[in-house]
């Protein structure tokens, strides 16, 4: 089991994990990073879920870690709220490998996985004028980078969070208004077959 903590508000969230019978809890070895912050901003990992094959993805408002490909040495802000931006980075507990998964400027957060492996998300999407929560789906090698739904007000609500594949393959995940305070909303079910 893997989770997310920290011992007080002024310290980064770290992941850590446990057997299913309570013993064994540590940290989660190759993910955090050395320092707590980088120009005032707190390094936070957090939001962590498995895949089926062992590997473990995450939310994290670190850096870049592909830094020669993108020119960048640090975390960043989001553009319209200024707060600390989070993408999915894939670790490898085998191999000790940690890599980025996306690198979009607005939140990418909640991982959780469909049946045939892809990761699904809530991403944030920002322009000027529109602000949404949607859903996305995406494969564990980087590719196959789809909308999977809620990507537009017109279904009744802006902020659309912890999808979760169903074992009918349909999904559901809590719709709300954007601002809705601790996860609040109403549950819904779509299903993309139709």
């Amino acid at each position: 089991i893997a989770f997310a903590a920290r011992g007080s508000a002024s310290e980064p969230l770290r992941l850590y994990w446990v057997r299913p019978d309570g013993t064994g809890c540590e940290p989660v070895p190759d993910v955090a990073t050395p320092y707590d912050d980088e120009n005032g901003i707190l390094i936070h990992d957090f939001d962590p879920a498995f895949a089926p094959d062992g590997t473990l993805v995450f939310a994290s408002t670190r850096g870049n870690l592909d830094r020669a490909r993108y020119g960048y040495a640090g975390p960043t802000l989001t553009p319209a709220r200024l707060e600390p931006n989070a993408n999915l980075y894939v670790l490898d507990p085998a191999a000790g490998s940690l890599r980025q998964l996306t690198y979009l400027l607005d939140q990418e957060l909640q991982p959780a996985f469909m049946g045939d492996g892809h990761v699904i998300y809530t991403a944030e999407k920002r322009a000027e004028d529109f602000h949404v929560l949607a859903l996305r789906r995406h494969l564990l090698d980087g590719g196959d980078y789809h909308p999977l739904y809620a990507s537009r007000t017109s279904l009744g609500f802006d902020s659309a969070t912890e999808v979760v594949e169903l074992v009918d393959q349909r999904f559901a995940f809590i719709g709300a208004p954007l601002g809705t305070a601790d996860g609040a909303g109403s549950l819904e079910i779509f299903d993309r077959s139709i």
